[in-house]
Order: C-alpha cells, then structure tokens, then sequence
C-alpha cells in the first residue's frame, strides 16, 4: 500500500509525501497537482499497489523533517527513501545527494562525477526525474549558463535556492 499525506509550508504551499508499506519514502511533490503526478509515478513503479490518504510514523517523520529544513533547522535528512528508476538515473541521484545544503553543482559536474561527462541531457532528464526533490537536491544542480530546470518549476527552484542562501 503507497499511503500519502500533504502538509502546506509558508511560501512554497503543498508539499505531497508519499510512503511504500511504511517502509519508505518513494515521492515528494510540491504543487497543487502532485497528486495526478503521484498516481501517474506509482502507475509506472508501484501499479499493484493502492494508494490512501493516510499519515504513518514516517510521513510524519518526513514532513517534520521538511518543516525543519523550511525553519533552516536542518540541512541533511535522515530518511529511509526507496527510488524507483533506471541504473543510470540512481547513479546521477547519489551524485546529487552528495551535493551539500547552500551549495551548487552543474549537470555537466554530475555528468563528470559519474563517469558520463558527454551525457549532460540524460543528467538533466534525471534530475527531472528525481521523485524526492528536496531530500535529494536536485534543486542545487544548475545549468552552465543559469537557473536550469527544475520538475516541480523554477520558481520552487528559486525559492528553495534562496531557502539555503544561494539566490536572494
């Protein structure tokens, strides 16, 4: 069962949590529509499973985590996470995990980092593709010349960028 809760944060609005077996983390969307992009995420990964609006000790968990990192009380997370996706895009997912709170990496730095520097769009997709932004920060990797993308829009990038300091 994918079990799911939504808490609001000032300034950035919804934040949708969601939990497989209440084992772990699997997504983390920010946005008024993430519940369509978690049926569409768990139809993809987890389609045998249903998903319910519920809390769990570890949504609870995340979402005080969230809220810490929001207050600037925390800047790395201790969660169990469980990601769903390709060889290559687990690969680009630790290199982002590694990137540390208030600071910033390029796609072409991940791509390096992982032994594919010609492979800056597939890193791009990747980061596109992150199910837990925030826990994992994609938010801190940028394109060569600018802000980048970012799956959840670039003003949550923007917001989050500024949250850790980098962007006023």
């Amino acid at each position: 069962m994918i079990s799911w809760d939504m808490i609001r944060l000032p300034q950035l609005g919804s934040v949708l949590l969601a939990e497989l077996d209440g084992v772990s983390l699997i997504y983390l969307g920010l946005g008024e529509e993430q519940l369509q992009a978690l049926n569409v995420f768990a139809g993809r990964y987890y389609s045998a499973h249903e998903l319910v609006r519920r809390s769990s000790p570890l949504l609870a968990e995340a979402a005080n985590q969230i809220w810490q990192y929001w207050r600037g009380e925390r800047q790395v997370f201790d969660l169990p996470v469980a990601l769903a996706g390709t060889e290559f895009q687990k690969r680009v997912w630790r290199a982002m995990a590694e990137v540390p709170f208030g600071e910033t990496t390029t796609y072409g730095q991940i791509a390096a980092h992982i032994g594919a520097p010609k492979a800056l769009r597939a890193v791009g997709q990747a980061c596109g593709a992150n199910p837990v932004p925030i826990i994992i920060p994609c938010h801190r990797v940028l394109a060569r010349n600018g802000l980048g993308g970012f799956s959840c829009g670039t003003s949550y990038k923007r917001l989050l960028l500024a949250r850790e300091g980098i962007f006023k």
